[in-house]
C-alpha cells in the first residue's frame, strides 16, 4: 500500500527545467512523471488523482462537486476548467470541495491554491537553483535533493510552546507548509501568500428551527461521507464507540462501499471500547474487526512521523498504526476512514462563552437563562459559578481566542524568548462584532489540524477524516455556539441528527474511552530510556528543555494525565530531531541530479 504522493517541480519564465532533471528525480524517489512541459514537471504515486486544466496547470487530489451527486469527479470539462483558472482559484473554494492542491500558470509566474479543509497536505521550498519545489510531504523534497534538511531549533522550540498551532513555518530551515485555504502566488523569484477562505465567513447563522439544524447536517455528513467513499475500493472505519466515529460508520452502508470497522482497545477498561464498537457494528450489521494496543509495536527510539517537518503525534499511534496497516492489508482496503475532528467540528466545549453569545444575540430573557441552565447540566458547575465565568470572559473586551502556551519542560529561555510575542494565526483574528463562542469553535478547528496531519503521514495508506471536509465545517460554524450544548449535551445538534440511526447507548452516551493507560504502560515500560534520552538528548543539548524538572518528574512513579502526554510529546520530539539531525546525507552532490545553475529558455 502506498499513499498518495506528488512533488510539482517550476523554474521562472525565462528559464527552462535541464533535460533529463524531472525523469532522474522521479527515478530516485519512483515517482511518475505525468505532466511536463519545459517550466514545470509533476511527479505523483499512490493513484493519485489529477484533473488536468487544459494547458494552465492542474489539480491534485479528491474533488467534488459542492451542488449534485456526492461521487469522485471523474474528469473536468473545458469549460468547468476555464472557469477555475479564470477566477484565480476562487471558483474551487465556491462551488467545489475535497482535498487537493490546484497550480495554474500566469503571466510571469503561478498560483498554487490548497483546499480549506487541509487534507491534502502541501510544503513548498525556494531550490537553490531557484526552483519553486512543492510536495506531499517534508521527506519527499528531501530525497528529492532540492529541499535542505537542517532544524531551526528556534522554530522547534517554539513549536514545542506554542503546542498544536498551526504555522505556514516548519521546523526545518527554508520549508514551508501552505496553510488550508491560502493561495500561494509566484512571480518566478518572490512568493506571496493570500487566504482564499476564513472560517469567520460562515459564522452568521441561518434562519432556521434546530429540527431544520439538525436535518441539514444530517444529509450534508451523509453526503460528505458518500463523496469520499466514492474514491476508494474498500474502507477500514476505525471506530471507538463513540458519537464521532460512530456517526461517520452509519453513513457508510448508505455510501454503497464494501467496509469493515476496526476498533483498538487497551487492557485497561477505561480504553476498552469494544463493547460499544460491537453494538454499532449489530446495528450497522457492519462487520467489525478487533485489535489491542501492543508494547511490541512501540519504538521510543524511531519518529512516530519521520516524513513531517515537525514533531507531531506521540509513541502510542505506533501501535495504533501497526493494528491499521495489518488489517487493511489483510481486507484489502486501500483507505482509513476516522471520526477525527468530531469534537472540533462538533463544537465540543466547556467553555461559558456560549452563555455570552446567547446574551450578546439576544439579550437577557428566556433563551439567556435556557442555555445558562445547559452549561450547568454539562459541566455540573453552579449557576454563580458560571456567570463568574461570563463575566471573566466580557471584562476581555475582545473575542478574539486566547491561545495559551504550554510552558511545561521547556527551559525557561525558550519561554522568556517568546513572552514578547503572542501565538498567532491568520483564524484567530477575531472580526469586529464576533461573538467570542466562535472564536472557541474556531480555535478548536485550528487546533485538530496538526493532529489530523500527523495520522495521515504515519499510516502508509489514504486516510479520510468525513467530518473535516469542508462542506461539514462550513455547515456547523454556522450553528450557534449554544445550540452544541442543548439539554446540557455536548454535541447536542449532531446527536439528535443521528438519533433515528445509532443506538441510544452511544448516541446519549457521555463518557470517553481513551487509551491513555497504554501511555502509562508506554513510559513504565521505557522509563529509564526516557529520561536518558530527555535528560541527554539533542533537545537538552540545545538548549530546550528544563532538565531539572524533568529529571523531578520522571523520578515520579505516577506522572499526572497532563505530565505523561506532555513526556510522551518530548520523547517524540527527541526521536524526530535526532532523525533529522542523522540525516545527513547531500543529495545535492548526487551526480544524477546535478542541475546547471541557470538553463536560458531560446
Amino acid at each position: 500500500m502506498m499513499a498518495p504522493e506528488f512533488l510539482l517541480l517550476m523554474c521562472g519564465a525565462d528559464r527552462r527545467l535541464p533535460q533529463g532533471l524531472a525523469a532522474r528525480i522521479a527515478h530516485r524517489l519512483a515517482l511518475d512523471c505525468i505532466a511536463q512541459d519545459s517550466r514545470y514537471a509533476l511527479l505523483t504515486a499512490g493513484r493519485m488523482q489529477v484533473y488536468p486544466l487544459a494547458h494552465h496547470g492542474f489539480i491534485v487530489g479528491n474533488l467534488f462537486r459542492r451542488f449534485g451527486a456526492p461521487e469522485l469527479i471523474a474528469t473536468l470539462s473545458d469549460r468547468e476548467a476555464d472557469q477555475i483558472v479564470a477566477s484565480g482559484g476562487r471558483e474551487l473554494i465556491d462551488r467545489y470541495w475535497g482535498g487537493y492542491v490546484c497550480m495554474v500558470q500566469k503571466p510571469g509566474g503561478a498560483l498554487v491554491l490548497r483546499d480549506p479543509s487541509g487534507a491534502q497536505p502541501c510544503y513548498h521550498t525556494i531550490s537553490k537553483e531557484g526552483y519553486l519545489v512543492i510536495a506531499s510531504s517534508a521527506d519527499l523534497l528531501r530525497r528529492s535533493g532540492l529541499s535542505g534538511c537542517s532544524i531551526d531549533w528556534e522554530e522547534l522550540g517554539r513549536i514545542l510552546l506554542r503546542v498544536d498551532l498551526p504555522s505556514a513555518a516548519t521546523a526545518i530551515e527554508g520549508l514551508s507548509e501552505l496553510l488550508p485555504g491560502t493561495r500561494l502566488d509566484w512571480d518566478y523569484g518572490s512568493v506571496a501568500l493570500r487566504s482564499l477562505w476564513s472560517p469567520w465567513d460562515y459564522v452568521t447563522p441561518r434562519c432556521e428551527t434546530r429540527a431544520d439544524m439538525q436535518d441539514r447536517l444530517r444529509r450534508t455528513v451523509q453526503s460528505s461521507v458518500s463523496a469520499w467513499a466514492s474514491s476508494y475500493r474498500g474502507i477500514l472505519c476505525a471506530v471507538s464507540g463513540g458519537l464521532d466515529s460512530s456517526i461517520v460508520a452509519s453513513c457508510l452502508p448508505r455510501a454503497g462501499r464494501a467496509h469493515h470497522l476496526l476498533t483498538v482497545s487497551t487492557a485497561d477498561r477505561d480504553g476498552d471500547e469494544a463493547t460499544y464498537a460491537r453494538l454499532l457494528a449489530a446495528a450497522l450489521r457492519s462487520d467489525l474487526v478487533e485489535e489491542r494496543y501492543d508494547l511490541d509495536h512501540v519504538n521510543i527510539d524511531r519518529p512516530t512521523a519521520p516524513s513531517l517537518p515537525r514533531p507531531l503525534s506521540r509513541a502510542q499511534q505506533q501501535s495504533f498504526d501497526a493494528a491499521v496497516r495489518q488489517k487493511a492489508e489483510a481486507l484489502h482496503s486501500d483507505c482509513l476512514f476516522t471520526g477525527n475532528g468530531g469534537d472540533n467540528v462538533f463544537a465540543l466545549s466547556r467553555s461559558a462563552t456560549c452563555i455570552y453569545d446567547r446574551f450578546l444575540a439576544t439579550g437577557i430573557g428566556r433563551g439567556m437563562f435556557q442555555t445558562l441552565g445547559d452549561v450547568c447540566t454539562l459541566t455540573g458547575a453552579s449557576p454563580m459559578q458560571a456567570m463568574i465565568a461570563v463575566a471573566k470572559i466580557a471584562s476581555r473586551r475582545t473575542a478574539r481566542y486566547p491561545w495559551k502556551p504550554d510552558r511545561s519542560f521547556l527551559h525557561p529561555n525558550i519561554v522568556a524568548r517568546d513572552t514578547a510575542t503572542r501565538p498567532d494565526h491568520p483564524w484567530l483574528e477575531a472580526p469586529y462584532g464576533a461573538l467570542p463562542g466562535k472564536a472557541v469553535h474556531i480555535a478548536l478547528l485550528l487546533r485538530i489540524q496538526l493532529h489530523l496531519a500527523a495520522s495521515a503521514e504515519t499510516m502508509g495508506l489514504a486516510v479520510v477524516n468525513p467530518l473535516m471536509s469542508q462542506p461539514v465545517v462550513e455547515q456547523c460554524l454556522a450553528v450557534p455556539s449554544w445550540e452544541w450544548c442543548g439539554a446540557g449535551l455536548d454535541r447536542s445538534v449532531a446527536r439528535q441528527a443521528f438519533a433515528d440511526q445509532l443506538p441510544d447507548a452511544i448516541i446519549w452516551r457521555r463518557s470517553k474511552g481513551t487509551p491513555e493507560s497504554f501511555c502509562l504502560e508506554i513510559i513504565a515500560k521505557h522509563r529509564r530510556a526516557i529520561r536518558d534520552k530527555l535528560l541527554g538528548g539533542v533537545l537538552a543539548a540545545r538548549g530546550l528543555l528544563d532538565v531539572p524538572a524533568l529529571d523531578r518528574r520522571l523520578s515520579d512513579e505516577a506522572p499526572t494525565l497532563t505530565s505523561k502526554q506532555r513526556i510522551l510529546e518530548l520523547v517524540e520530539a527527541e526521536a524526530w530531531a535526532h532523525h533529522w539531525s542523522s540525516t545527513t546525507e547531500d543529495l545535492h552532490s548526487d551526480p544524477a541530479l546535478a542541475v546547471p545553475a541557470r538553463s536560458v529558455a531560446q
